[in-house]
């Protein structure tokens, strides 16, 4: 069962501290599916001495909930609480009623999305610069957001590093991510993580990062007004690119290839006739492996020509999980449909496939020479308003 606490009293109300220690979740009202058995965590790569540890339901996390005046409380709650129960926890400190108020993401660019009641771990479901607030059940419109969503991306000192430093600091992250990830996380995401009250974190994690990346890219290219210094950005992001595809990481590789195609950065067309003509090409090469025509082939085989270690494109795994988990009864007149089940669990089990081998020593050594290198690729600080970013594009070049 899950456990919240209460541990901090309300900043800006007159709410005093408590500690609570109660027990969430019944079980017995859950829904119930039948699932094939897999293992835990696929950690069969050596990768030196990972920093990263998977994330367990019993993982005590500190939530920060915020309301529309901006006046926040911190719960300390386990990863298995779920929303409908955080809810009633912050409502009581705020001295408001449960009944009118439901718990939401705010992302950056004001929209908000309520989470659902049985929804568990809510801190990595959060969009990359996402906060937790408790909103009138009769909101509407656009929340006024926190200045530490409204974030200015920091430059990155490229010029001091290498492209395949950087590249290699992505690959032993998405690594470290990726081994953390249990097959059982896919099969509950892709059939609806919300029914099984089950934690999702490290799949959360990885598929984030995904999104990170890409808001990383344009965010960096956008942020410079001057056009050499941005076609020098650009030209650094195809060469980590390239980098990120040999060492057979595809989720940062096709994070930075889909941050440079975002229109913020593909309109930029001074920015583009500076970089040069040998890397225009070699960038067109990669577009085309995002062709969506033939579901993905092109994607496909590519990914399934690669020895592992490998990275995969995990947007398209998940959605093929979800649609294998979406498009097949789970029951066939009465009897449980074990095609389904088969194809669920070797789809969730490519994890395990994907994450045996043994990484490059040139890897691990370049990533064990810039250590603070490495601190930066793991907290990048991105813009991942698509309205802003825009608005940054046409602010450098007008037409």
């Amino acid at each position: 069962p899950g456990h919240i606490i209460v541990f901090s009293s309300c900043r800006n109300s007159g709410c005093k501290m408590k500690f609570l220690n109660t027990s969430l979740n019944n079980s017995s009202s859950r829904p119930k599916t039948v699932l094939s058995v897999f293992a835990g965590g696929s950690q069969d790569v050596n990768i030196g001495n990972p920093t990263l540890q998977p994330c367990l339901h019993t993982d005590q996390v500190t939530l920060d909930i915020h309301t529309v005046d901006h006046q926040s409380c911190q719960l300390v709650v386990t990863r298995s609480a779920c929303a409908k129960d955080i809810q009633y926890h912050v409502t009581k400190e705020l001295g408001l009623p449960s009944s009118d108020y439901q718990l939401c993401e705010v992302k950056s660019s004001g929209e908000y999305v309520p989470f659902r009641d049985m929804h568990v771990s809510l801190d990595s479901s959060l969009s990359v610069n996402g906060r937790i607030f408790i909103l009138p059940s009769d909101f509407t419109g656009r929340v006024h957001i926190l200045k530490a969503q409204d974030i200015l991306s920091a430059p990155f000192a490229f010029d001091k590093e290498s492209s395949k430093d950087i590249a290699s600091h992505l690959m032993l992250y998405s690594l470290e991510l990726l081994c953390n990830v249990s097959p059982r996380e896919v099969v509950y995401s892709a059939c609806g993580k919300h029914k099984f009250g089950k934690i999702t974190t490290n799949l959360d994690l990885i598929l984030r990062r995904f999104i990170e990346i890409q808001f990383w890219v344009t965010s960096e290219v956008c942020g410079s007004p001057d056009v050499a210094v941005r076609a020098r950005i650009l030209s650094k992001f195809i060469k980590i690119a390239m980098h990120c595809k040999s060492f057979n990481d595809l989720n940062s590789f096709f994070a930075i290839v889909f941050g440079i195609m975002n229109g913020a950065v593909s309109r930029l067309k001074n920015t583009w006739e500076k970089v040069p003509t040998k890397l225009r090409r070699k960038f067109e090469s990669f577009e085309t492996l995002t062709d969506p025509s033939r579901n993905h082939r092109a994607i496909r085989l590519y990914q399934g020509s690669l020895l592992p270690p490998v990275i995969p494109f995990m947007p398209l795994l998940l959605k093929d999980a979800t649609i294998i988990c979406e498009g097949n009864e789970t029951y066939i007149d009465g009897l449980v449909n074990f095609e389904k089940m088969r194809m669920l669990s070797a789809k969730a089990s490519l994890l395990k496939q994907f994450s045996h081998g043994i990484l490059d020593s040139e890897l691990l050594s370049a990533t064990s020479r810039t250590p603070e290198l490495g601190h930066a690729v793991r907290n990048l600080k991105v813009i991942d308003n698509q309205r802003t970013l825009t608005h940054m594009s046409h602010s450098i070049e007008k037409k």
